[in-house]
Formats: C-alpha cells, structure tokens, sequence
C-alpha cells in the first residue's frame, strides 16, 4: 500500500506542471458554465425592464420590430420622426401618467445621444416602487447641453460629472466610428456638453447611452421654432390599462404614428438573441402595432 501511495506521489511530483494545467483548465470551464448563464440573464433582465418602464411606444409609422429596436435598445436606424403635436396631445391627454419624448439623431463616441425630459428619470416598473433610472453620481440635467451619461457611456469614454465633450451628426454603431483627438468622434457640433450626472448600471440599453435636455437635440438641428419642431418617439403611460387600449386606438386611427405594444416586439428581440442572430427590419413578429404595418 505505502509502495503504491509512494509511486503514485512521484508520478504527480514528476507531472506537477501537467496537472496543474488541467486543474486550471477544468477550473475555468467550471467558472465559465456558471458565469455566462449569469451573466446572460442580467443582460436579459436588463433589456426587459428597459422595456417594462412604459406601456406604448409611439413612432413614425412602420416597422414595430424596428421601431423599438431603434428607440429602445439603439441598435438600429430610426424609422422617422413625429410632429411635435403627436407628443403634446399625448402629454395632455386626460388619464394620462407619463409621456416621455425621446428625439435622436447624433452620438458622442458611437454612443446614441438621446434627447428627453426629465420625467425620463421618473419612470418605474410599477407605480409604487421608486424611479427605475437612478442618479448614482451628480444630478439631473437642468438645462441645455447638460448631459446625464449611462453608466458604460461613463466607463468607457472615461468621463466624470463636470467633463465636457462634444457630439457628432448621425447615429453611427460604436464599433464603427472614427475618433478624433480626446476620443471624439469627427464631425462634430460646436458647442460641448457638459456631464452633470451618471446613471447607476441596470443592465440595460440606457447603460451606454448619453441623455440631455431635448432642447438641445432641436438646438443643434436648427429646430428651435415651435412648429419645426419633432420628436423620434414617446414613451407613454396610462393610468390604467383601458388607457392603453383607447390611446393605441386612437394613434393607430391618424396617419402621423403608430402604437406599438411593448411586450410582444420585446419577447421577440429575446428569441433572436437567443438563437444569435440580430433582428433586422424583416423579421416577422408577432407584435400589437398599427393594422397599417405589422411589426415585421
């Protein structure tokens, strides 16, 4: 027995670096089986809860696939804009709570530069819990060219509350821009924003997006008169779920947008990501939308 326990010692002292390797290796196969499911489920419940702060998504009339993929998650091109008149209507509407406008159109470092109010800091996933979207660093914009940064936007461009940078025109992936001196995108506008806060991380698509006062967004764009005035899309919020139903009736009846039900365009965008492939304006989906244009 001690012959054997002896012999087998030597063997494992004489093949020490050998076994050490595939200890490590089954280490990190153990550590990576755990950690990616993980991690994958974060992303998910981040991108769903993005999706669960309102209960319509009004856009340009189109794709429905498109329309959240674009306004939602910034992962695609913008089906178009709405007048001004569409989100005040909304706003305004009795038995409304929340209409968030959302105007894009430039990014800062391939990031999307996303022009809203502040009631955008006011969302929640239910009425009686506290604002989905926290301010972990500084605060809320509060003016024009102030600018609130997702928390990836942050960490990656390495910026802090009371840094300044500049945006550039057009909606461009973050992988595919070119950086000038400070990390800046070319192209860029005049004058520069200022970080006034950074949001808490939720996992979500708003982690690296860049947020200002949608006055800005109409400023830089030569929108600033009233009537020229308009927004990519409004994050609306009912009181109650008849609400939902007659405010999607009554977009979907007009010609200037459509109403698109977040749930179904969300579920959606989850099948495709799990079978690795990027949604694209041709999917089909089995989405609400207007009877003009299925979410496909």
């Amino acid at each position: 027995m001690r012959v054997a326990l002896w012999t087998a010692l030597r063997g494992l002292r004489a093949r020490a670096g050998a076994l050490l390797l595939t200890v490590l290796a089954v280490a990190l196969a153990t550590a990576t089986a755990l950690v990616v499911p993980l991690v994958t489920r974060q992303v998910e419940r981040g991108a769903q809860d993005a999706a669960q702060v309102f209960d319509l998504l009004v856009t340009a009339p189109g794709s429905g696939t498109q329309a959240v993929m674009s306004t939602l998650f910034y992962l695609d091109v913008p089906i178009g804009n709405v007048p001004h008149r569409v989100y005040e209507d909304l706003r305004t509407l009795p038995g409304t709570r929340r209409a968030v406008p959302i105007a894009l159109g430039d990014n800062y470092a391939g990031f999307p530069i996303v022009g809203t109010t502040a009631q955008f800091f006011d969302q929640r996933l239910k009425p009686a819990l506290p604002p989905y979207f926290r301010v972990a660093q500084g605060q809320v914009f509060a003016r024009e060219h102030d600018a609130v940064l997702g928390a990836r936007v942050a960490q990656a461009a390495g910026l802090r509350v009371g840094s300044t940078f500049k945006g550039a025109h057009g909606l461009r992936d973050e992988a595919d821009h070119e950086e000038g001196p400070g990390g800046e995108s070319g192209d860029h506008h005049d004058e520069s924003y200022t970080v006034t806060g950074i949001l808490a991380p939720t996992g979500g698509p708003v982690d690296r997006a860049v947020l200002t006062p949608i006055e800005t967004v109409w400023e830089v764009h030569g929108e600033g008169a009233q009537a020229s005035r308009e927004v990519t899309a409004v994050l609306y919020s009912a009181e109650n779920l008849a609400g939902i139903y007659t405010v999607a009736q009554r977009v979907n009846a007009g010609r200037d947008a459509m109403a698109v039900f977040r749930g179904r365009c969300s579920r959606r965008r989850a099948t495709c990501c799990s079978r690795g492939r990027r949604p694209t304006r041709r999917s089909r989906c089995s989405c609400w939308g207007s009877p003009r244009s299925p979410c496909g």
